[in-house]
């Protein structure tokens, strides 16, 4: 990868295809099953985003112990969870809040700051998408309201800089999902992220 970016591609369940895309560049894999993390630790890949959240964490707190693994979480329901199993662990984790950003900006601001409140909770960034803007064809219109949107976050105390643009597939107007973490992006369709340099 010619980028100057973090990529996690999405673990499709052939662990071959997962190595290569390891031995190209990409420093892990986004995976929605703690299952896959044992299965692809055997092909040399240690590092993990679960982009699924779950209704037991205990599992995940302990591989986290030999692993790195973020876990993308979508509700405030999460984390007392998390946190229970953390505590267990004595373990400090790294949370992504899913954030669609066409909904109220103020209920993940408060989601975010409810992570912040506790020291098993480590907040690592936004998986963001925005399901209004898969339906707006022209690019300098979408291009125009993502920044007005990023504008909007950029009024509170926390640091979205590495916040970047979403892309929409021009032939069905499907949404592409980036995840945005600090300074890396990790790919769940695939796409060229150049441009987004």
């Amino acid at each position: 990868c010619k980028a100057e970016i973090d990529l996690r591609p999405f673990y499709q369940g052939i662990p071959f295809i997962a190595k290569l895309q390891m031995e190209y560049g990409a420093i892990g894999s986004s995976i929605s099953k703690v299952e896959d993390i044992e299965e692809l630790a055997q092909y040399g890949i240690f590092d993990f985003l679960l982009t699924q959240p779950l209704d037991d964490y205990s599992k995940v707190i302990e591989l986290s112990l030999n692993y790195r693994i973020l876990i993308v979480i979508d509700e405030t329901t999460n984390i007392p969870l998390l946190v229970e199993q953390c505590k267990k662990y004595d373990q400090c984790i790294e949370v992504i809040v899913n954030y669609d950003f066409s909904k109220d900006h103020q209920k993940y601001l408060t989601f975010i700051q409810s992570i912040l409140a506790y020291e098993q909770l480590d907040f690592a960034g936004i998986q963001a998408y925005n399901t209004a803007l898969a339906k707006v064809k022209d690019y300098y219109e979408r291009y125009d309201q993502c920044y007005d949107i990023e504008e909007d976050l950029a009024k509170h105390d926390l640091d979205f800089n590495s916040f970047k643009y979403p892309d929409v597939d021009e032939e069905n107007g499907q949404e592409s999902e980036l995840t945005y973490i600090g300074d890396g992006v990790t790919i769940k369709h695939g796409i060229d992220v150049s441009k987004f340099q």
